[in-house]
Parts: structure tokens; sequence; C-alpha cells
């Protein structure tokens, strides 16, 4: 697995060889499996450095990151690294979320909304928000999480409701 060998040059911090990486992986459905495996792999930095690429892939808009919503979703919920959790929650915050998927989603979102990572709070208040987007019926749900995060201690999680309120309509104060 090239990917795989490649990964394991990141030592946690310095993102030049991730973006070497990025540059040369080719986006196929073979590099998006060796990607998943990836972040599944017991090693975290490994972990990270996978999410990092397929967020990078999510950024450029890489339709094939859209098809594997429901794989996201699932390493999400086995996920126990904040940075792994945060790419993942930035990924799900802006990809069409399966309609089969968001049960299992809606389960594992309440911790993260109350993770001791600031970061990672304020990108499950956009998931939440995204759920609440594509399906109506969760948006008071959203509202709820959304109001919640308005009062917590941390700047960057209220600052993060103030962008998703001015983003979608529904979520207006």
């Amino acid at each position: 697995m090239e990917i795989l060998n490649s990964l394991r040059k990141f030592d946690g911090k310095h993102t030049d060889v991730l973006e070497q990486l990025a540059a040369r992986v080719p986006r196929d459905q073979e590099s998006l499996a060796q990607l998943l495996a990836a972040a599944e792999h017991d090693d975290k930095a490994i972990q990270v450095a996978a999410t990092w690429l397929l967020k990078r892939w999510s950024d450029e808009s890489e339709p094939l990151v859209e098809s594997c919503a429901a794989d996201l979703i699932a390493l999400l919920r086995i996920s126990s690294y904040w940075e792994v959790q945060l790419h993942l929650l930035q990924i799900l915050s802006v990809v069409s979320l399966p309609r089969g998927s968001i049960a299992a989603l809606k389960k594992v979102l309440p911790d993260l909304a109350s993770d001791e990572n600031k970061l990672v709070r304020a990108w499950t208040c956009s998931v939440f928000a995204a759920i609440g987007d594509c399906q109506p019926r969760f948006q008071k749900d959203a509202l709820e999480v959304l109001s919640r995060a308005e009062e917590d201690e941390a700047a960057s999680v209220r600052a993060r409701v103030r962008q998703i309120r001015k983003c979608y309509r529904w979520a207006r104060a």
C-alpha cells in the first residue's frame, strides 16, 4: 500500500509531506479505499494524515469524498483522536449526508458537542446544522444545539455558531 508508506512519513505536525502526497496521489477509488483504511490504522499520525488528505480532497470539491460520506460517518463513530474527529466533522459539514446514515451520525454528535476540544465542539455544531438543513425535521434539534453552544466558554465555538446562523436562513435567531 504505497499511500500507507507515504503517510508513515508524517510526523504529526509538519504537513509538507502531506502536501506532496496530495499533489501526487491519484484521485480514484483505489486511493480513496487506501485512505479510508489508513484512517482506521492503529497509529494516530497515520489516522490524522489520512483524514487530512480526505479533508484536502473535500476542500477541493473532489466528488469521491461525497461518495464516501457513510464511510466517514462510520469512521467518526470509532475515532478517538480529536484531530481525526475535527477533519471528519469539517468534511461532514459540507458533503451531502446519506439519509440512511443520519441516525448513526446523530448518536455520536451529542458526545462530541461536549468534547473537551473546542474545535471539535464548534464543528459538531456545523454538522448538526447540516443535518437540519438536509432534513428539516431535525432543525429544532439543531437550533437547540446552537443555542447551547452560544453559551460556550470558547470564543471559537460561539464564532462558529454565528457563521452557521449566517449560512442557514432557518438557523437565524
